[in-house]
């Protein structure tokens, strides 16, 4: 009885150890299962932000944000959605970076078509839920182009804090930057540039128009967003320059709530 009493007392001793370190294996793998599923979560939250801020832009009628332009202008030629065209022009950035990065294009990379397909979703889901809003007067709309740019960037935040989810505009210009020696901020303002020139010319051979999928009334409809399916205007300016500037101001706010989150 003593013997065994004192093996059995001996055996605990080594298994215990072991116990003790499975269990923090355990627990160590739960934390990062849990800080894995809120950052792809915040990710989630942080698109639809994104989606959002595009919606808004696109209801205020003075013009959508310089990555919208192409897509918008699109739904004018056949019966695709703002976010079906957003899934259509992301993948052919995809494309793009393939023959930039070429065998730099790795597998973490395809998370982009997870990220794309819901951004269009999210996009038209918003664009369901806030067609009720017609804005009329200027004031009206510029509220609203400024509120789509809060928003926006608050999304742009959260999903670059998440690092998680890739969306193709953003990441193509990382594979210019591997290419072309220039700072990420010059690069990305060339592609808006880009973007939104490409936008005007199918506009103009589209619609004769080289600001929206309708006819051109005037130059003072434009500039106050009176003119119907305007793409291109004093919106775009204003979501190009403010969105990164309110950056400043919403990164820390994305930040602070992984930190409440104890995201690791």
């Amino acid at each position: 009885m003593i013997f065994g009493g004192r093996a059995a007392a001996c055996h605990l001793f080594v298994v215990g150890p072991e116990i003790s370190d499975y269990l923090c294996a355990v627990m160590k793998t739960a934390s990062s299962i849990r800080s894995q599923v809120l950052r792809y979560g915040l990710g989630i939250v942080g698109l639809f932000f994104v989606a959002l801020g595009i919606a808004l832009s696109v209801v205020s009628n003075l013009g959508t944000s310089p990555l919208s332009c192409l897509p918008y202008v699109l739904t004018g030629t056949g019966h695709l959605t703002v976010g079906s065209w957003t899934v259509c022009v992301n993948m052919t950035y995809m494309l793009v970076q393939i023959l930039l990065l070429r065998r730099q294009f790795t597998l973490k990379y395809l998370m982009q078509v997870p990220a794309t397909l819901m951004l269009g979703l999210l996009i038209d889901v918003c664009m369901w839920c806030i067609r009720w809003i017609c804005p009329t007067g200027f004031v009206f709309k510029t509220g609203l182009c400024l509120i789509s740019c809060l928003v926006s960037a608050f999304g742009v935040s959260l999903e670059v804090a998440a690092r998680r989810l890739m969306l193709s505009a953003e990441t193509t210009v990382y594979a210019l930057c591997k290419k072309i020696p220039q700072p990420f901020r010059r690069l990305k303002v060339a592609m808006d540039s880009t973007m939104v020139a490409v936008a005007a010319l199918l506009a103009w051979a589209v619609f004769g128009n080289p600001f929206g999928i309708t006819p051109f009334e005037s130059l003072s409809a434009w500039l106050a967003g009176g003119s119907a399916g305007t793409v291109i205007g004093v919106g775009t300016l204003i979501t190009a320059v403010l969105t990164g500037s309110l950056m400043r101001l919403t990164d820390p706010l994305a930040a602070a709530i992984l930190h409440r989150l104890r995201v690791e």
